[in-house]
């Protein structure tokens, strides 16, 4: 029962993968990931859209006409925060959005970071009014990619209590990212359980590593 979740999906040298944070906790969290699901393979899947920006519009407006029926008991301001990615296999190239969210690329030891879109997938605001930017980019193999939600730079901890913060976890990804994929999770699962100590996890945490 979570309100983060992962997705993935291949065809034709093309992969779609997406990285969720949903709002609510427990069951309501959950409910949203099972609606986030569901559009996400309506759109890539059944609709066959491949452009993650198109994508993501499309489930907005599905979810935002899903939640003026009052889908599930939900509220009409609540959503999901995602990345997006389409990888182009036969092209070695890269196409991103994201609904309030970012992701990181490492290209020959350098760092770039891909914004998205101010925007929730549902919550406030009207779907017409929202735009989700797409991003292309040509990569080499062996390049990474980084998607994440926001419970681990939000996670409380350290010697003041303090959050972890984004920044710290951009710092942590980038030094670690000439080690093996392997070697990258256990510093990131080590660093996180060090850092919480006996602090109670403020909220559910994903962070997926991708070597292209």
């Amino acid at each position: 029962v979570s309100g983060d979740f992962y997705w993935f999906h291949h065809k034709d040298e093309i992969s779609h993968i997406a990285v969720v944070d949903c709002t609510g906790h427990g069951v309501p969290g959950a409910m949203m990931s099972m609606i986030g699901n569901n559009l996400l393979n309506r759109a890539i899947v059944e609709h066959q859209l491949n452009d993650p920006g198109k994508i993501l519009k499309d489930m907005d407006r599905s979810l935002e006409e899903m939640l003026k029926d009052d889908a599930e008991g939900l509220a009409v301001n609540d959503g999901m925060d995602l990345s997006l990615c389409m990888i182009d296999h036969s092209r070695n190239t890269l196409e991103f959005a994201a609904a309030q969210s970012s992701a990181l690329i490492i290209q020959g030891g350098e760092l770039r970071q891909l914004q998205g879109s101010k925007f929730s997938i549902g919550g406030f605001g009207s779907s017409g009014d929202k735009m989700f930017k797409t991003t292309s980019i040509s990569f080499n193999p062996s390049d990474l990619m980084y998607m994440f939600s926001d419970g681990y730079q939000d996670q409380f901890g350290g010697n003041k209590g303090k959050k972890f913060y984004k920044k710290n976890l951009i710092h942590l990804i980038e030094s670690g990212s000439d080690k093996t994929m392997k070697q990258q999770e256990l510093t990131i699962l080590e660093t996180f359980v060090n850092w919480k100590g006996n602090e109670m996890q403020m909220d559910d945490v994903t962070v997926m590593g991708i070597r292209l």
